[in-house]
């Protein structure tokens, strides 16, 4: 019998599965130094009948191992329905082991945190609960005698689970992958102490042998299955953006004839000697409209195609070039604009797509700002790259707007999302596009607060970084 917060231990594990009952196995109070922990090690094998012989008489119960395999050809069944497994190895361990409760907890390979996906009975209060795991947690190691992992970890998960649960008893049984890495534990648990006898941890053990590559199989379908659909959505989003720029280039073409037909009619009239001064200035104002009309209709074009040469563009005439383009707007709503350019350092590009980079975040800082208190801040200067050290150039810009809701930010920069009621969603995802083609990288920062929120933009180009044209 165990104790009364038991898991069931030994420094290793020889092939018990193979029929030789270990002597050295040893069932430890929690209160007791781990010396070790049972590991799996010979997978189920059903057509084999010495197996099946051994596995009883280790059992001590034909009923009991003729359940433990019907629950795993259940789990088979399910293999690739990742959840649907995870449950029914929890409800076949609670069910065969004759426990409160059980949970199952897998290694999440991006962050290496233990998640429990699926937990029942007692133990359902511990779903989808994370626990951060050392790296020496997947370690398993083989000797000649057996196996062994880092037991001091999967104690400590047991008793923190456990405090959770509150339970008086509990088991615990790693997973092992096909490479001896523990993937993964099962935990069994009860309300009373000295709840679980030697056939409870024979049946999980067997229970184990074939739930780590169930659980294997089922994950690695779920990930090649988001992988398909990330591809067909990406090939999907790709036809939608270049058919918007086909588009987008037709448009541009077709007002572009009338535009310089209406720049030309402009020009006449101002040449007629019967308008007063009055008429003479509205004429003037609307040229200067009409100029910037046909601009935007000329910088569409130029970005629907390809271009095919690179040259020396200093960043601060570019900044101070799309600021004056804006001028007009940047004194209706009265923003303070404050430039500190501490570089001259020119960079490899196409001017228009470096101008179309700093528009972009421009005109998003002016929208962003309120009027007649708004400020932005652009800040160029000679860096390096946090992470390569390639020398370059970062501009900074910065805005004292609302700032960005947290729950937009991992959005930002995908194509069609926005919040404006007219925008397209498609201005940050070009800015990032055009700047990754530079070779350089752009960051973010943001409080979203009414009065105090703000942004700042960070884009880092290199000084000599070829320009990747496929981009």
């Amino acid at each position: 019998m165990f104790g009364a917060a038991q898991t069931l231990c030994h420094a290793r594990v020889p092939q018990r599965l193979a029929g030789v009952r270990p002597t050295n196995l040893s069932f430890v109070h929690a209160s007791t130094t781990f010396s070790g922990f049972l590991m799996p090690i010979a997978p189920f094998d059903l057509n084999d009948p010495e197996w099946l012989r051994r596995s009883e008489r280790l059992l001590g119960n034909s009923d009991l191992l003729g359940a433990i395999v019907a629950a795993q050809r259940e789990i088979a069944s399910a293999e690739l329905n990742l959840p649907q497994v995870h449950d029914l190895v929890c409800l076949r361990a609670q069910q065969l082991t004759g426990a409160e409760g059980a949970a199952i907890g897998v290694v999440e390979m991006e962050s290496s945190d233990l998640i429990f996906h699926a937990a029942c009975g007692m133990l359902t209060s511990v779903a989808q609960t994370r626990v951060p795991v050392p790296t020496s947690f997947t370690r398993g190691s083989r000797a000649s005698d057996g196996l062994s992992c880092d037991l001091d970890s999967i104690a400590q998960i047991r008793e923190q689970i456990s405090r959770m649960a509150r339970t008086r008893s509990a088991m615990v049984v790693p997973l092992l992958d096909s490479d001896d890495q523990v993937s993964g534990l099962i935990m069994i648990a009860s309300s009373q102490p000295h709840a679980f006898e030697d056939r409870a941890c024979h049946t999980l053990e067997l229970l184990s042998s074939f739930v780590a590559a169930a659980v294997s199989h089922a994950a690695a379908f779920q990930r090649q299955a988001e992988e398909k659909k990330r591809t067909e959505d990406a090939l999907q989003l790709s036809e939608r953006v270049a058919e918007l720029g086909r588009q987008a280039a037709s448009i541009a073409h077709e007002i572009k004839n009338p535009l310089e037909s209406m720049g030309n009619l402009l020009y006449l009239l101002q040449q007629n000697s019967s308008l007063d001064q009055t008429a003479r200035t509205y004429v003037q104002w609307l040229q200067q409209e009409l100029s910037r009309a046909v601009h935007i209709s000329q910088q569409t074009l130029d970005f629907s195609k390809e271009s095919n040469q690179r040259v020396r563009v200093n960043l601060p005439g570019v900044l101070d070039k799309v600021l004056d383009f804006y001028a007009r707007k940047i004194l209706y709503k009265k923003i303070s604009v404050d430039k500190r350019y501490q570089s001259t350092a020119e960079v490899n590009g196409f001017p228009g797509e470096l101008r179309q980079i700093f528009t972009n975040l421009l005109v998003n800082g002016m929208e962003a700002v309120a009027m007649g208190t708004g400020r932005l801040r652009l800040h160029a200067f000679n860096s390096s790259h946090w992470q390569s050290g390639v020398a370059g150039v970062r501009v900074v810009i910065a805005d004292n707007g609302t700032g960005i809701d947290p729950d937009h930010t991992s959005k930002l920069f995908q194509p069609f999302f926005t919040t404006k009621e007219k925008g397209t969603g498609l201005g940050l995802w070009v800015t990032k596009r055009l700047v990754e083609k530079h070779k350089g990288s752009i960051k973010f920062r943001s409080r979203f607060h009414p009065e105090m929120g703000g942004t700042c933009f960070a884009v880092f180009l290199p000084s000599t970084a070829p320009v990747d044209p496929a981009v």
